[in-house]
């Protein structure tokens, strides 16, 4: 029961967190970029708050750890999701989340770097397939948007994936010491604040726009779907995922993000789904299959070579 379980919510998680690129990339379309984070942040700050009341949490955060939750909140939401944005203008939703399913690998390699230790050659194997099929992808990308334009939105994604994997090198300490969610909360609330003066310069673009009251709706869901359910519900769910499955195994259903985002990509925007874009999302798949069971796979090898 409790693998059914976590299945069930391991799968809503990636699910959510699959669309939610879907959902930015429709945002992103029709609203400008810092008013969308603003709407996004705002909503989830709300709602994880709120979540937490009802959980009856304690809200207290130590006087010298605002400081590392602000850094975090800058790098981990203010300076992804605006790198994020950015690239949207010049890649798919698809090829984002493709790219973005290279951060378990691209953090090895810079765990490797920082901490001086020797490569596996699992890790260097999983390096060079996912490289070639990022690049089949993109490859069928580019026929759709200019070459130059598809380069420029992988290297504002790729500073994205920095940035994030920064945060999680620097989120590390606080989730040691805090609740999850309130660690969450607190780094929603900074990105808020940062972006007050920001989205306030496109406040007459808002203002000024002529939406449908169908539009209207369509955009009030989505920035809620990406406030609440991508922001909040997915990451919640996901929690319990590893609860009940682990993390080696809820990790594996992440791997199917890709091919998630891919098919709603293809139904909502109607973005193009070639047979070289079908191989370059397995082979990263299969990437990522290899560096998250590594450990699995080196061990059967190991067994069968003392058999």
């Amino acid at each position: 029961m409790d693998k059914i379980r976590g299945s069930v919510f391991a799968g809503l998680g990636t699910g959510i967190f699959a669309v939610n690129f879907v959902s930015m990339k429709v945002l992103l379309e029709n609203l400008p970029a810092m008013s969308t984070l603003f709407l996004r942040f705002s909503v989830a700050m709300v709602s994880l708050f709120l979540f937490l009341a009802f959980k009856k949490a304690d809200l207290k955060v130590e006087k010298h750890d605002y400081k590392p939750l602000f850094i975090t909140g800058l790098l981990g939401m203010f300076a992804y999701y605006v790198l994020f944005s950015f690239s949207l203008r010049f890649i798919s939703a698809s090829v984002a989340c493709l790219l973005c399913s290279l951060i378990p690998i691209i953090t090895l390699f810079c765990e490797s770097f920082i901490k001086k230790v020797k490569l596996e050659p699992l890790a260097v194997i999983s390096l060079l397939i996912s490289t070639y099929g990022v690049y089949l992808v993109i490859g069928s990308a580019s026929r759709s948007h200019s070459s130059s334009s598809a380069l420029s939105g992988v290297i504002l994604m790729l500073f994205a994936i920095c940035s994030w994997i920064a945060y999680t090198f620097k989120t590390e300490y606080l989730l040691s010491k805090y609740d999850d969610m309130k660690v969450l909360a607190y780094q929603n609330m900074f990105a808020v604040i940062v972006l007050i003066p920001l989205s306030a310069f496109e406040l007459p673009h808002i203002l000024n726009a002529n939406f449908s009251a169908s539009q209207m709706l369509f955009l009030s869901g989505n920035v809620l779907f990406v406030g609440v359910l991508g922001s909040a519900v997915a990451y919640y769910a996901f929690i319990l995922g590893i609860k009940h499955l682990g993390v080696a195994i809820s990790s594996a259903y992440m791997n199917i993000m890709p091919a998630i985002t891919m098919a709603t990509s293809y139904f909502v925007l109607g973005e193009e789904v070639t047979p070289q874009k079908i191989a370059g999302c397995i082979l990263v798949i299969a990437a990522v299959f290899i560096i998250t069971f590594k450990d699995d796979i080196k061990n059967t090898f190991v067994t069968k070579k003392a058999a």
